[in-house]
This record gives C-alpha cells, sequence and structure tokens, in this order.
C-alpha cells in the first residue's frame, strides 16, 4: 500500500509546485505592458510543444523579456515618453533593421525565425516602439549576416 500513496504524493507535490509556479508567473506577467504580455503568450505554443531547438528559443526571449522587467537589461519604452534622444536612436536603430531585412529578402517573420525573438517584438523594434536589448541586437545583426556596429554605433 506505501508504494501506491508515495505516486500520488509525488504527483501532488508536483502540481502544488506547478500551481505555485503559475501563480507566480501570473502576477509578474500581470504588471507588464499588454504589448509584453501578447509577446509572452505567443511563446507558449514553442515552450509547450516545439522541438527542443523551438523551446530552448523560446526560453530564452521569455527570460529575455521577464529580465527585462527588473531591469536587468533594456527598458521597453515609447520615444515620446523618454525624451528625443532615445526616440531618435529607437527610429535609427528600427529603420535600419527594417533597410537590412528588406535588402536580405526577409519577412518580418522570417527574420524573427532567424534571431530567434518573436515577430510582434521585432515588429515594435522596426517601428521605433521598443528599445532593443544588447542580446537582441547581437541576435539580429547575426541573422541578418552584418556587423553589429551597422545599426548599433556603441558596440
Amino acid at each position: 500500500m506505501a508504494l501506491k500513496t508515495a505516486p500520488r504524493n509525488a504527483d501532488k507535490h508536483r502540481e502544488n509546485s506547478f500551481a505555485l509556479a503559475v501563480a507566480v508567473l501570473r502576477e509578474q506577467i500581470a504588471d507588464l505592458p499588454k504589448q509584453i504580455q501578447g509577446d509572452l503568450f505567443e511563446l507558449l505554443p514553442d515552450l509547450l510543444g516545439g522541438d527542443a531547438e523551438e523551446q530552448a528559443s523560446a526560453l530564452q526571449a521569455v527570460n529575455e523579456i521577464l529580465e527585462d522587467k527588473a531591469g536587468k537589461i533594456v527598458q521597453y519604452a515609447l520615444p515620446a515618453e523618454n525624451g528625443p534622444e532615445l526616440g531618435n536612436w529607437l527610429q535609427f536603430i528600427g529603420k535600419t533593421i527594417r533597410t537590412e531585412r528588406e535588402s536580405a529578402g526577409l519577412t518580418q517573420m522570417e527574420l524573427a525565425k532567424k534571431a530567434g525573438i518573436p515577430q510582434p517584438h521585432l515588429s515594435r523594434i522596426e517601428n521605433g516602439q521598443h528599445s532593443p536589448t544588447a542580446m537582441t541586437r547581437e541576435k539580429l545583426a547575426k541573422a541578418l549576416n552584418i556587423p553589429l556596429s551597422k545599426f548599433d554605433p556603441s558596440a
């Protein structure tokens, strides 16, 4: 009889751990802007059902998004909220990435997949609505096969 209760206890422990993890994530996600919440939810299919490479890429994107919330990377921001300097920088990066993507004959979806980032995230970068992290800038440069300095003067 003890053998049958041990698996039930392990299952119950796993269920409780899962419920706790979901509750913590729910709180963190609820504090994020709606656009970023959408990015996270878009990653769920790859996190839960993709192959190992898709899961790793999706997990990396989730980590980047959630690290941003803790202020460890670069803030998500609209240019109007942060002065003209940030707005000019965001417009420059976005325009350069779009130009390079189009020159390479790639759609946003194709570049996003190649760089391992969500397509809506790329769209906001190209439109100057999001400040890409250093990691994202590196991924995009690599995916476009261009030097990072082409759109990131600080590189």
